[in-house]
């Protein structure tokens, strides 16, 4: 299963990124607007984008004073880099040349590229050498700015961490893993061949390196290149970490950003996800409000009409016209999914309140609320919420006036109305047996596949939650059967709860297994990968449990 709110979240986002200019005034094509990063994280990404962008260009235009510049505002540290100077002092020489200014370009060989190729960096005399052959074949110089401005490339997403959404970063990922685990197989699924159709042959350039020597843990260099299905070397993975400052993270995600992907194919799958998840707005809102405002809903209506619907009105927070619109429509999907009928009645029932109109909420409490409950028993500490609420609404002083405001901002996080809007999609798409999109079909595949190499390699994948994987497949808990404790907006108290909320759990501090201590130390002392170091602990048939007596059994065996 595929949470489907989620990967609305990351698409809205994604598409908002790839198609902004000048401004994210594209984000009013869209309904979502609950991304997953932040407005400010968005615009700073764009504004790096579209630098960067002009900093290429510039490159491969040979208009060097401009890159100098743009540089300087962005990146000045690399001004600063003798290895890069030395490429800028290599392309004004090209410039010359192809100016067939031919005397101008061997007094600046003399005078400016000699001096300074036999002390720049290691390889800078072999360089210098190559520029020479420009004067041979001038028809390389093109080539040779393009292959400095893909390193520029790569340097500054490493600098400044990548520029890609976190939905790009996740498929490179994923797609990673499918083709290096599915290609071996005899017989491959479509989603395979679609998989490999979206990744091309990495011809991507390095980022420039680091001069200075950095020690990190030999387990971190083996897991990011596990992690990237051994794409990288070890150096390539050292150099990673040094430009992520031992972030084992975000050199994951630098190295990803280095992957090709055919751009123009992942668009056509995203377009198309967009139009049957009804994110773009396709119909005019006056005309949508005229739909909404019959007292009876016309049964003809197709699905993709009442998906926009629900959208419109989840961005306008009119809770009332969904719950007629569902009602009228749609009434056996609200008895298939119960806390999704509860959780509009609060949504509801909150607008009532702000509106200071008690007695409407305490009819909409013993009438449709109390109505509900009675069909689906397992909804009753949720009605004990609603009349808490209500009772707490109708309270004064400043006791009850800090709880109404912790609790207001306890609702609005939990029960987002935009949110449940992408699952009422879900519903909508259900009852008209409207299959998935192809990037929903796709992705599931993926993340089956990341889920059987995970289980292979028996591993914890550390990067499931910032590459948004473990939100993908955690269950829409709207659309799930069963009730948690985390369903509960009052667990006993109000305080306890928010407490939950603001809880970090301390997960590094939980002691590790003794099979997991010796793989690590294993792949730190040997540097080898985890599937190696796996298949070496599988070699201990000994009794004992002490992770010493196991390493000490295991090296002595080889």
């Amino acid at each position: 299963m595929i949470n489907l709110s989620v990967l609305d979240q990351l698409i809205c986002e994604h598409y908002i990124l790839e198609k902004s200019k000048d401004s994210i005034e594209i984000e009013s094509e869209l309904y979502f607007k609950q991304f997953v990063e932040s407005k400010e994280s968005l615009c700073s990404k764009i504004a790096a984008r579209r630098a960067l962008e002009e900093i290429i260009d510039s490159v491969t235009q040979a208009a060097t004073t401009k890159v100098v510049k743009l540089l300087g505002e962005w990146q000045p540290q690399l001004l600063e880099d003798t290895r890069l100077h030395f490429q800028f002092l290599i392309m004004q020489l090209a410039d010359k040349i192809e100016q067939h200014e031919e005397e101008a370009a061997l007094e600046f060989c003399r005078k400016e590229l000699a001096p300074k190729a036999l002390n720049a960096y290691l390889e800078a005399y072999d360089d210098f050498k190559k520029a020479l052959k420009f004067f041979l074949k001038p028809e390389r110089i093109p080539y040779e700015r393009q292959i400095l401005a893909d390193k520029l490339f790569a340097t500054f997403q490493a600098l400044n961490g990548t520029i890609d959404s976190c939905f790009y970063t996740c498929l490179k990922y994923l797609i990673n893993i499918v083709c290096a685990e599915v290609t071996s197989k005899t017989e491959l699924r479509e989603e395979t061949y679609q998989a490999m159709a979206l990744l091309i042959p990495n011809l991507s350039q390095r980022p420039l390196p680091i001069e200075g020597y950095r020690e990190f843990p030999e387990s971190d260099i083996q897991t990011l290149k596990d992690a990237l299905m051994n794409r990288v070397t070890r150096d390539d993975a050292v150099l990673a970490l040094k430009y992520a400052n031992g972030d084992i993270k975000k050199a994951l995600k630098n190295e990803l950003s280095l992957i090709h992907f055919d751009d123009d194919l992942v668009s056509s799958l995203v377009e198309d996800y967009i139009e049957m998840r009804g994110l773009r707005r396709s119909m005019d809102g006056s005309k949508l409000s005229h739909l909404l405002a019959e007292d009876k809903m016309d049964e003809s209506l197709s699905w993709q009409t009442v998906i926009q619907m629900i959208r419109y009105c989840a961005e306008r927070g009119d809770v009332f016209a969904i719950l007629k619109l569902l009602r009228q429509l749609y009434p056996q999907m609200l008895e298939k999914y119960p806390k999704v009928h509860f959780r509009l009645l609060q949504y509801y029932l909150y607008d009532l309140l702000e509106e200071r109109k008690w007695a409407c909420g305490l009819n909409l409490l013993r009438e449709d609320m109390n109505k509900v409950t009675q069909r689906f028993p397992q909804l009753y500490p949720w009605l004990k919420e609603s009349a808490f609420i209500l009772f707490l609404y109708d309270l004064e002083g400043y006791h009850f006036l800090e709880r109404k405001r912790l609790w207001k901002r306890y609702f609005e996080e939990h029960i987002n109305l935009p949110v449940m809007a992408s699952s009422l999609c879900t519903i909508v798409m259900e009852a008209n047996s409207i299959y998935e999109p192809q990037l929903a079909k796709n992705l599931r595949f993926y993340l089956l596949v990341h889920k059987e190499w995970c289980t292979k390699n028996q591993l914890d994948d550390p990067f499931a939650e910032s590459l948004c994987i473990h939100a993908l497949t955690d269950k829409d808990s709207l659309l799930e059967d069963m009730m948690y404790e985390r369903d509960y907006i009052f667990n006993r108290d109000l305080n306890t709860t928010m407490k939950k909320n603001n809880f970090v759990e301390e997960s590094a501090s939980r002691q590790q297994t003794t099979e997991e201590q010796v793989i690590l130390t294993l792949m730190e002392f040997l540097a080898i990968s985890r599937a190696e170091a796996i298949a070496l602990f599988n070699q201990y048939t000994g009794p004992s449990k002490d992770p010493a007596y196991i390493l000490n059994t295991l090296l002595s065996e080889m």
